[in-house]
């Protein structure tokens, strides 16, 4: 599943259009499998991220990169990433 299949995918298998719980946990590409779901509309969602990435600014690993830097501590995205992601996709976030 990635960015650019989640739609088609979720429409073969005939997912509701709005639908209770979505968990993405894909090994670092989890931010851009969201991102690519543009016609669903999950009530919750629970995804991986990297809690080892300062969230002063928006880190999210590059999708092209063709080596694998989890053993330096780089891979996924971190928080920030995700908020401003679900701003983008006008999610009403919790007040904590």
């Amino acid at each position: 599943m990635t960015e650019d299949n989640i739609n088609e995918l979720f429409k073969k298998y005939n997912v509701p259009e709005i639908f209770d719980i979505l968990s993405i946990d894909i090994d670092s590409y989890d931010y851009y499998t969201w991102r690519g779901l543009t016609e669903f509309y999950p009530n919750i969602v629970i995804i991986e991220y990297n809690p080892g990435l300062p969230n002063n600014i928006p880190l999210i690993v590059d999708k092209y990169m063709k080596t694998n830097h989890g053993d330096r501590g780089y891979f996924g995205a971190n928080l920030l990433a995700y908020y401003l992601l679900a701003e983008e996709k006008d999610i009403n976030l919790l007040q904590l």
